[in-house]
């Protein structure tokens, strides 16, 4: 199997945020996640020839987390918030890391 590019992660990321909530309120359709890593197995689920991108995508995202289940409890664990009972501004929180994991990965 050839070696996944960074090209090939960051369309991953792209695509993932179709699937990722952008509010509360937007994640009551059905189709939408609170979670990246759930957001990326979407794109698997649609497309299963990026199944391996995915896998990478995911690998990243939980590298990045450092043992936290979810950007929120690493969030409140790293001191950088409170809670995490505002899901509206952790939605904003994670769509701007995907932006972030986007560009980092275009390159």
């Amino acid at each position: 199997m050839k070696p996944i590019s960074n090209k090939e992660i960051a369309a991953v990321f792209k695509e993932a945020k179709q699937y990722l909530a952008t509010s509360e309120s937007d994640a009551k359709n059905l189709s939408k996640t609170f979670y990246i890593c759930l957001a990326i197995t979407q794109v698997s689920d649609v497309n299963h020839r990026q199944w391996y991108s995915c896998s990478k995508a995911k690998n990243i995202i939980d590298e990045r987390l450092d043992g936290e289940y979810t950007v929120g409890t690493w969030l409140k664990v790293n001191g950088f918030i409170k809670n995490t009972t505002n899901i509206n501004q952790l939605q904003k929180y994670r769509h701007r890391w995907l932006d972030s994991l986007i560009k980092e990965f275009s390159k």
